[in-house]
Parts: structure tokens; sequence; C-alpha cells
């Protein structure tokens, strides 16, 4: 499957609420007044598709979300968290340390959650 094509099969797993306002710094609302909603079944897809990423790299290119910023990644985070746990996905530790020392855990797909 070619970038272009993944890219409108994961465009098409998006998930939106109406955004009502409230918050002074809320996460990424667009201009229809829709807040995107962070789905377990989107970010499976994207690791199925990508697989070998970080858990940093998965939400950067998913959700433009940038960690270390003024918004906590605890929902993405979670969410990862979940499908691990559902046995949907797994991962491994990596090789190399990041900028802070840290191992890097590349996030997989099960193929077997597929039967």
């Amino acid at each position: 499957m070619d970038y272009q094509k993944k890219c409108e099969y994961l465009e098409t797993l998006k998930v939106f609420w109406n955004y009502k306002g409230g918050q002074k710094w809320s996460t990424y609302p667009d201009m229809s007044g829709k807040k995107r909603i962070v789905n377990q079944n989107e970010i499976c897809e994207f690791i199925r598709l990508n697989p070998g990423y970080t858990e940093s790299e998965i939400m950067e290119e998913l959700y433009d979300f940038v960690r270390g910023g003024i918004f906590s990644n605890k929902k993405y985070a979670d969410c990862l968290r979940r499908a691990m746990r559902s046995g949907k996905i797994w991962r491994v530790k990596g090789k190399y340390n990041n900028e802070s020392g840290k191992k890097l855990y590349r996030y997989y797909f099960r193929t077997e959650s597929l039967n």
C-alpha cells in the first residue's frame, strides 16, 4: 500500500466530537467546532501500517502532538497502554537511548489479533 493510500485509509478512522468550548487551553479543536478523539482503532491501524515507531513518533504522526509542550500526553499514553493490555499491539525495547538516556520502545501490531 503506498503512502497516499495509507493516509486516506487512516483518515477514515478519525473520530470527532462536537466541541462546545469552555477550556482556555483545549487540545487542538479544529475550525468546524469539532475536536479529535484519540481512539485505539486508529492507533492500532497506524502501528499495523507503520511498525517500529516509538510512542512519540506515533503521537506526532497521528495527532500532531509533540511531547514536552504545555499539553499533557496522558490521554495518548493511556490509549496506547490499553491497546497493549488488550493484546492488539506489543513493544520491544530498542537498542538506542533517547536524549534523556532512557531506552526507546518500538511498537508493533500483533498479526494474530487479525484472526
